[in-house]
């Protein structure tokens, strides 16, 4: 008899052992449990924020599914992470065709938001915000389309993902300063800005921009994003609205021209 017990206490064993297996305890049906699990959550959380921000020039390929895929974080298209692709190799305005420079581009109020001492950078998510990633790019032009870069500087600025601007921070998140090359272009990285509310009113996603000259502003505008369908609501310039580009990576690209009227900037 003591031989029979020994094999049915060792089948025993051997039974509880496959069934424990087979169900690991924080695991049910197999599934997550695990603190790396922490990760897909988050991301869904991250890109069910970006529907609300489909502001951003119609990239709704981050729905936030990815986060019922157990925590997929390969989809950097909307990561605000910009060194997933070569920005300064999309900051191309020379194969795009001058524009009618009879027409100065139309002046445009910069609200209560601009702030003196923006630090000289080209890269405007100094926080690494989470958002769909912009490349903006231009060219500041005087009469007959003539270049301007020597004494000019492009100040840019524009609202945080949460619809706030950065206006007391030390961040300056969202505010760059740049200098036009010789031919006048400038380009920055920063985010697609979303829409927001100011009071009952929904402002479209924009981008402000002014111009200095040896340090003292002559031109204020601000660019609007075709196809926000807040536009709708709150109209903007035509001549103020610029298309949106795909680029690579789920990253967009705007570009515009900036041409000034010669008495107002001392040309």
């Amino acid at each position: 008899m003591r031989p029979t017990r020994r094999r049915l206490l060792a089948q025993l064993s051997a039974t509880l052992t496959l069934a424990a297996c087979a169900s690991p305890a924080g695991k049910p049906g197999g599934g997550g449990g695990t603190p790396d699990d922490d990760s897909g959550g988050a991301d869904g959380a991250d890109g069910s924020g970006d529907g609300a921000d489909g502001a951003d020039g119609g990239d709704t390929s981050d729905s936030g599914g990815s986060g019922a895929d157990g925590g997929d974080t390969s989809d950097t298209a909307d990561t605000g992470d910009t060194g997933s692709f070569d920005w300064r190799a999309e900051c191309d305005m020379a194969s795009r065709p001058l524009p009618n420079c009879t027409d100065p581009t139309p002046r445009i109020p910069e609200g209560p938001y601009y702030r003196e001492g923006v630090p000289v950078r080209d890269e405007l998510n100094v926080t690494a915000e989470s958002g769909t990633p912009l490349v903006f790019q231009g060219r500041v032009l005087g009469p007959e389309c003539a270049a301007l870069s020597a004494d000019f500087e492009v100040v840019i600025w524009h609202a945080r993902q949460d619809g706030t601007y950065d206006f007391t921070g030390t961040d300056f998140q969202g505010y760059g300063r740049v200098q036009p090359a010789a031919d006048g272009t400038f380009c920055v990285s920063t985010l697609v800005p979303p829409s927001y509310m100011n009071g009952p009113n929904l402002i479209p996603q924009h981008i402000h921009v002014a111009v200095l000259r040896e340090g003292v502003r002559v031109f204020t505008t601000q660019v609007y994003f075709d196809g926000d369908p807040a536009l709708a609501s709150s109209p903007a310039p035509a001549q103020c609205i610029r298309g949106v580009e795909s680029l690579p990576g789920g990253a967009k690209r705007v570009a515009m021209d900036i041409v000034l009227d010669g008495p107002s900037a001392g040309l």
